[in-house]
Protein backbone atom coordinates (compact mmCIF):
# COMPACT_ATOMS: atom_id res chain seq x y z
CA UNK A 1 0.00 0.00 0.00
CA UNK A 2 2.75 2.42 0.96
CA UNK A 3 4.52 2.07 -2.40
CA UNK A 4 1.32 2.86 -4.29
CA UNK A 5 0.54 5.86 -2.07
CA UNK A 6 4.11 7.12 -2.49
CA UNK A 7 3.76 6.69 -6.26
CA UNK A 8 0.59 8.80 -6.27
CA UNK A 9 2.29 11.42 -4.09
CA UNK A 10 5.24 11.49 -6.48
CA UNK A 11 2.87 12.10 -9.40
CA UNK A 12 1.20 15.00 -7.58
CA UNK A 13 4.52 16.58 -6.66
CA UNK A 14 5.70 16.25 -10.27
CA UNK A 15 2.56 18.03 -11.51
CA UNK A 16 3.10 20.84 -8.97
CA UNK A 17 6.74 21.28 -10.04
CA UNK A 18 5.82 21.34 -13.73
CA UNK A 19 3.16 23.95 -12.97
CA UNK A 20 5.65 25.99 -10.94
CA UNK A 21 8.00 26.30 -13.92
CA UNK A 22 5.15 27.10 -16.29
CA UNK A 23 3.85 29.74 -13.86
CA UNK A 24 7.30 31.33 -13.63
CA UNK A 25 7.62 31.37 -17.43
CA UNK A 26 4.09 32.83 -17.75
CA UNK A 27 4.92 35.60 -15.29
CA UNK A 28 8.25 36.31 -17.04
CA UNK A 29 6.49 36.57 -20.41
CA UNK A 30 3.96 38.92 -18.83
CA UNK A 31 6.73 41.14 -17.49
CA UNK A 32 8.50 41.27 -20.87
CA UNK A 33 5.87 41.75 -23.58
CA UNK A 34 7.03 42.07 -27.20
CA UNK A 35 7.40 45.61 -28.58
CA UNK A 36 6.02 47.22 -25.40
CA UNK A 37 2.63 45.58 -25.98
CA UNK A 38 0.12 45.24 -23.18
CA UNK A 39 0.47 42.00 -21.20
CA UNK A 40 -1.62 39.97 -18.83
CA UNK A 41 0.43 41.44 -15.94
CA UNK A 42 -0.57 44.97 -16.99
CA UNK A 43 -4.24 44.02 -17.28
CA UNK A 44 -4.32 42.08 -14.01
CA UNK A 45 -2.13 44.29 -11.80
CA UNK A 46 -2.16 47.71 -13.47
CA UNK A 47 0.69 50.02 -14.37
CA UNK A 48 4.25 49.27 -13.23
CA UNK A 49 3.76 51.79 -10.38
CA UNK A 50 0.53 50.07 -9.30
CA UNK A 51 2.22 46.66 -9.58
CA UNK A 52 4.62 47.64 -6.79
CA UNK A 53 1.67 47.60 -4.36
CA UNK A 54 0.81 43.99 -5.22
CA UNK A 55 2.76 41.37 -3.28
CA UNK A 56 5.02 38.97 -5.15
CA UNK A 57 3.20 36.12 -3.38
CA UNK A 58 -0.11 37.25 -4.92
CA UNK A 59 1.48 37.62 -8.37
CA UNK A 60 3.01 34.14 -8.09
CA UNK A 61 -0.31 32.73 -6.88
CA UNK A 62 -2.08 34.26 -9.87
CA UNK A 63 0.47 32.80 -12.31
CA UNK A 64 0.33 29.40 -10.58
CA UNK A 65 -3.47 29.47 -10.67
CA UNK A 66 -3.34 30.20 -14.42
CA UNK A 67 -0.86 27.36 -14.93
CA UNK A 68 -3.01 24.86 -13.00
CA UNK A 69 -6.11 25.82 -14.99
CA UNK A 70 -4.27 24.85 -18.19
CA UNK A 71 -3.97 21.29 -16.89
CA UNK A 72 -7.57 20.93 -15.73
CA UNK A 73 -11.01 21.89 -17.01
CA UNK A 74 -11.02 24.90 -14.66
CA UNK A 75 -11.15 28.54 -15.72
CA UNK A 76 -9.93 31.90 -14.49
CA UNK A 77 -10.05 35.53 -15.57
CA UNK A 78 -6.36 35.81 -16.54
CA UNK A 79 -5.90 35.28 -20.25
CA UNK A 80 -3.31 35.97 -22.93
CA UNK A 81 -3.31 39.56 -24.21
CA UNK A 82 -0.57 39.68 -26.86
CA UNK A 83 0.64 37.24 -29.51
CA UNK A 84 3.59 35.92 -27.47
CA UNK A 85 1.31 35.12 -24.54
CA UNK A 86 -1.26 33.53 -26.84
CA UNK A 87 1.35 31.29 -28.50
CA UNK A 88 2.79 30.33 -25.11
CA UNK A 89 -0.71 29.50 -23.85
CA UNK A 90 -1.34 27.29 -26.88
CA UNK A 91 1.95 25.45 -26.36
CA UNK A 92 1.17 24.97 -22.65
CA UNK A 93 -2.32 23.65 -23.48
CA UNK A 94 -0.93 21.07 -25.88
CA UNK A 95 1.75 20.05 -23.39
CA UNK A 96 -0.78 19.95 -20.53
CA UNK A 97 -3.14 17.76 -22.53
CA UNK A 98 -0.43 15.12 -22.90
CA UNK A 99 0.92 15.40 -19.34
CA UNK A 100 -2.48 15.42 -17.66
CA UNK A 101 -3.66 12.45 -19.73
CA UNK A 102 -0.58 10.53 -18.63
CA UNK A 103 -1.18 11.61 -15.04
CA UNK A 104 -4.78 10.37 -15.13
CA UNK A 105 -3.67 7.08 -16.68
CA UNK A 106 -1.00 6.59 -14.01
CA UNK A 107 -3.43 7.50 -11.25
CA UNK A 108 -5.98 5.03 -12.64
CA UNK A 109 -3.33 2.31 -12.76
CA UNK A 110 -2.30 3.03 -9.17
CA UNK A 111 -5.91 2.94 -7.94
CA UNK A 112 -6.50 -0.33 -9.81
CA UNK A 113 -3.38 -1.73 -8.18
CA UNK A 114 -4.72 -0.72 -4.74
CA UNK A 115 -8.06 -2.40 -5.49
CA UNK A 116 -6.30 -5.57 -6.64
CA UNK A 117 -4.20 -5.62 -3.49
CA UNK A 118 -7.33 -5.22 -1.38
CA UNK A 119 -9.14 -7.94 -3.36
CA UNK A 120 -6.23 -10.34 -2.90
CA UNK A 121 -6.20 -9.63 0.84
CA UNK A 122 -9.98 -10.20 1.06
CA UNK A 123 -9.64 -13.44 -0.88
CA UNK A 124 -6.94 -14.68 1.48
CA UNK A 125 -9.07 -13.83 4.53
CA UNK A 126 -12.00 -15.70 3.00
CA UNK A 127 -9.78 -18.76 2.43
CA UNK A 128 -8.51 -18.55 6.01
CA UNK A 129 -12.05 -18.41 7.40
CA UNK A 130 -13.05 -21.35 5.19
CA UNK A 131 -10.07 -23.35 6.45
CA UNK A 132 -10.83 -22.46 10.09
CA UNK A 133 -14.45 -23.70 9.73
CA UNK A 134 -13.33 -27.13 8.54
Amino acid sequence: YVAVILGITKLLITIVFINHFIACAWYYIGLNPPDDATSWVDVEFGTPKEQEDVSLFYKYGTAMHWSLTQFTPASMSVQPINSLERNFAIAVLLFAMIVFSSFVASLTAAMTNLRNMNAKHSSQLWLLRKYMRQ
